[in-house]
């Protein structure tokens, strides 16, 4: 006989396993459906943890701990996102908040906490499969990686920093005496002969001319001493602040003050057409009409010029200075090249000045005399004045100028016309 009871309760079993197994794969449904929905995204709560004075104070005590993500301006200043730089896959992440209206800094943290623990997945091949083709490679079994691989048995194909440092301490020469500083160039030029790629030998020519051979070097404010400001340089200054650092926008005082380092340091040449051509600049000062006309002026004063043979200098005074006012500049010229201060005891403030505004000097240049140099005013402004040109006039290393003079007509001959009455034609 069958017993029924017994087939019953297996089929029972057998049904309720089934059931189970369906419910555990709609689950696995419902997960696999829930990972591929959009996920609703997570609330930060951040809290101010530190307050810097300024943002160079917030940069240095970053140091390599975080690195940048982004930047998003604010109604209430700038703030800089940045994420933890020991592991990329750290939850932690904080935020610099320039106000706008204060120089202070505020850092935010957010509430998860520093995890160095997670693992990285490496995005090379692993290091047991790098020894398993090579041990194909050494039973000459080929494949299309096999160059590659024969070459990493020769070495690494890069260098790091560390490889890198220690090479320059090595090869690092130090010139035992002072002379040797001097022969660089010559060292400079025999290597470069060396030089057989055409390509590197066209680039270090043109950066030559543009650095060292052109017109346009020593433009820029502060180049030289005495060197004339011009309103070009200024305004592509400007220019250049507006495009490449402030982008034309409104910042805030402490990224600002971090800007003008860089403002300072990263001087640029003025570009002024479509082809992005450097501008050219004059090489000697422009001598004007009016300046000439000066000139004529102060030479029919008949003006009083002497020669310092041992400074190589020229006085030039008007007619009425004494011998006794160039005595004086003498002596004073000579306490200021034995760095002596012995005629401040003879002179106060207003005669010292009185008496170098009367006895100008002049350092005149033989070979270019738009290159000589003056004490008075309009030589400190315009890098040339009536001083450095009448000398040179003297010395007859220029001509003199007439071109101020107007110029003239010659008569018609003949009697003059007559003039009429109005309506007689």
């Amino acid at each position: 006989m069958i017993d029924l009871n017994e087939n019953s309760d297996s089929c029972a079993n057998d049904s309720s396993s089934s059931n189970l197994n369906l419910r555990e794969i709609a689950m696995e449904i419902d997960q696999e459906i829930d990972k591929n929905k959009t996920k609703i995204r997570k609330r930060v709560f951040w809290s101010i943890e530190i307050i810097f004075n300024d943002y160079e104070e917030a940069l240095k005590s970053l140091g390599k701990k975080w690195t940048k993500l982004k930047t998003h301006p604010t109604n209430t200043g700038i703030k800089e996102y940045y994420k933890c730089a020991v592991n990329p896959k750290c939850p932690s992440k904080m935020h610099l908040h320039c106000l706008i209206d204060s120089q202070h800094v505020n850092m935010l943290r957010d509430q998860e906490e520093h995890d160095h623990n997670l693992i990285i997945s490496p995005k090379r091949l692993r290091n047991d499969v790098k020894e398993r083709i090579i041990y194909h490679f050494s039973i000459k079994v080929t494949a299309p990686l096999n160059i590659i691989y024969n070459l990493r048995k020769e070495g690494e194909s890069t260098i790091n920093y560390k490889q890198f440092y220690e090479w320059c301490k090595e090869n690092a020469i130090f010139p035992k005496e002072d002379n040797k500083a001097f022969v660089v160039s010559y060292e400079v030029n025999t290597r470069l002969s060396r030089i057989s790629d055409q390509n590197i030998k066209k680039e270090l020519s043109a950066d030559i001319y543009k650095y060292v051979d052109s017109k346009h070097r020593f433009w820029y404010e502060g180049a030289a001493i005495s060197y004339p400001s011009t309103n070009n340089a200024l305004e592509s200054t400007n220019n250049n602040i507006k495009n490449k650092h402030t982008f034309r926008l409104r910042e805030n005082v402490s990224h600002f003050l971090h800007n003008c380092i860089n403002m300072i340091e990263t001087w640029n040449f003025d570009r002024f057409d479509p082809i992005d051509s450097i501008k050219k600049f004059q090489e000697f000062p422009e001598v004007y009409g009016e300046l000439w006309k000066n000139v004529d002026e102060f030479i029919s004063l008949e003006p009083k010029i002497k020669y310092l043979k041992d400074f190589n200098l020229y006085l030039v005074a008007t007619n009425d200075i004494t011998e006794e006012k160039f005595g004086l500049v003498f002596d004073t010229i000579e306490c200021e090249m034995n760095n002596c201060v012995c005629y401040y005891e003879n002179f106060d403030f207003k005669e010292f000045v009185e008496l170098n505004n009367n006895v100008l000097r002049v350092k005149l240049n033989m070979s270019q005399w738009e290159m000589s140099s003056c004490t008075c005013r309009d030589y400190l402004k315009d890098n040339i004045c009536v001083h450095t040109i009448v000398v040179s006039v003297r010395k007859k290393l220029v001509k003199m100028n007439f071109c101020f003079n107007p110029i003239g007509y010659n008569k018609k001959r003949g009697p003059k016309p007559k003039s009429g009455l109005w309506n007689d034609r």
